[in-house]
Parts: structure tokens; C-alpha cells; sequence
């Protein structure tokens, strides 16, 4: 009886102590790396040879609005805006189309379709990612190659700003749509036949039933995962760091920073590359 009745206490005891310790091992390293922002930790202002000073909002005004980087930072800024939306909105767009197509009754081998979309998500990112920047090689790779059979002259995707950034966008796209397909299939299947054929009834076209039927019932229910789709999107440092490494220089941009970096990819730079703590922060 004894331990039957403190078998409870104990067992919700170990629960609430792995729970705390946990919490902890999450929240101490997050007030560490919030608190080195408010002072002046550098490679050569770093303890234990000197004791950090306090400096208040002196990084963040320097980064933001007054200091050498902050022409940079607005720079970075407007790219990382344009990376987030462009990265997040392409691949759903494409993700919805074939959702769409593949719910065509026209359709045939539809198993075969779809084995083929998921493809690029079942295989590793950065796995995907390594065999993309070798086919964007300006002077051996596939799609320069390919793109030469018609005459086109060998596009630098990686070597400069613009080809980079939109290849960064294909490549965004093309590991990104295959979870919003089978996302959005799932739901246009679970729409009511009823409301379609009351809508053909009616009158109404494929594209009209697709824009006032279709489509707000899909955005109602994928909205929230679309949002964090948008905030993964701004974190996103895998797939620039691996294509681009940030490139191409730009020596105009302090802290290292290239034409194709991201917030996220720029103060990881000025971290480990340059060792500027207090800016990483």
C-alpha cells in the first residue's frame, strides 16, 4: 500500500524534475546569447584576459541604424523579405497546381505522378542541395549544358548576384513543393463533391470554381503551416550556405557579407568567421 501510494508522487516528482531541467537546458542558452548582445564580446575583448562591460543598446543601434554595418543590415534585410516570400510562395503555388491536376479525373497513372513529385522530398535537403549546385556549374553542369542545345550562352548562376539569387529561388522551389502537394491533395479531396456539382449546376466554370470554391477552402486550412513555412523561410540557412556560401562578394557589404546572405547567414559569418559576438547576438 505504501508504495502504491507514493508511486504517484515519485513518478510525477521524476516528471516535473525532467520537465525543469529540460526547460533550463533550453532557456539558459537562449538568456546567455541575449545578454552578449548588451556587451562588448570580440575575439579581442573576450574573458577570461578581460571582464565584458555592459554597453547597453550600443550594438544594436551600430548594427541597425548608425554604424558601418547598418548600410549593410538594410541591404541584407530587403534580400532576406524578397528570399522569405519568394521561397515560401512559389513552392505552394506549384504544390497547389499539381494538387489540382492530380485530382483531375483526366488524369492517368496518377500513382506514378505522384511517387515522381514526392521524390524531392523524401531525399535529403542537403543531399539534394549538393547535387543542384553541381548541375549550376557555370562551366560543366547539366542545366548550362542543357540550356546550350538551344543556343543559350553559359549562365554564371553562381558567381553572380542575379543568376544566384534565382537559382537559389529554383532550388527553394524544388525542395519545397512536394509537402504542400500532398497537403493540399489531402484537402481538395475531403471538399464536398455536392458544393462542385451545385457550382457546375449553376453554371460556373473549372477556373471560377477553383478561385471561389477551391482555393479559399484550401488557403483556410493550410494558412497557419503557409505562416511557418514563412518564418522557416527567414530562418533558412541550409539551403543558401550550401549553394552559395553567400556569394558572390560584394565588397561594398561589411562583416563579410555576400549578395545571395541572409540575415541568418550573415551574423553566422560575423560569429564564427569574424568572431564579432556581441553583432551575432
Amino acid at each position: 500500500n505504501m508504495v502504491m501510494m507514493y508511486a504517484p508522487i515519485g513518478v510525477f516528482g521524476l516528471m516535473a524534475y525532467t520537465v525543469s531541467m529540460h526547460g533550463l537546458g533550453v532557456l539558459l542558452p537562449l538568456v546567455f546569447s541575449i545578454c552578449i548582445g548588451f556587451t562588448d564580446y570580440t575575439a579581442n575583448n573576450s574573458p577570461p584576459r578581460v571582464l565584458l562591460n555592459w554597453v547597453g543598446l550600443d550594438n544594436f543601434v551600430d548594427l541597425i541604424a548608425l554604424g558601418q554595418y547598418a548600410r549593410t543590415f538594410g541591404t541584407i534585410l530587403i534580400w532576406t523579405i524578397i528570399w522569405m516570400v519568394c521561397s515560401s510562395v512559389f513552392p505552394y503555388a506549384l504544390g497547389i497546381l499539381l494538387a489540382v491536376l492530380l485530382n483531375n479525373p483526366k488524369i492517368k497513372c496518377k500513382k506514378i505522378f505522384k511517387l515522381i513529385y514526392i521524390l524531392p522530398w523524401a531525399i535529403p535537403g542537403y543531399i539534394s542541395i549538393l547535387v543542384l549546385q553541381s548541375m549550376f556549374d557555370t562551366g560543366y553542369g547539366l542545366i548550362n549544358q542543357f540550356l546550350g542545345l538551344f543556343g543559350v550562352e553559359n549562365i554564371p548562376w553562381l558567381t553572380q548576384t542575379t543568376p544566384a539569387r534565382c537559382a537559389l529561388i529554383l532550388v527553394s522551389i524544388w525542395t519545397g513543393f512536394s509537402y504542400p502537394m500532398m497537403l493540399s491533395e489531402n484537402i481538395i479531396k475531403n471538399i464536398s463533391k455536392e458544393i462542385i456539382e451545385a457550382a457546375t449546376l449553376d453554371g460556373a466554370s473549372p477556373t471560377r470554381i477553383f478561385f471561389s470554391i477551391t482555393f479559399p477552402l484550401l488557403m483556410f486550412s493550410i494558412s497557419p503551416i503557409f505562416i511557418m513555412t514563412l518564418a522557416g523561410a527567414f530562418n533558412n540557412f541550409n539551403t543558401i550556405y550550401m549553394l552559395t556560401g553567400g556569394g558572390p562578394s560584394n565588397y561594398n557589404l561589411q562583416g563579410n557579407a555576400g549578395n545571395t546572405d541572409t540575415i541568418i547567414t550573415w551574423l553566422f559569418k560575423m560569429t564564427v568567421n569574424q568572431q564579432l559576438y556581441k553583432y551575432g547576438s
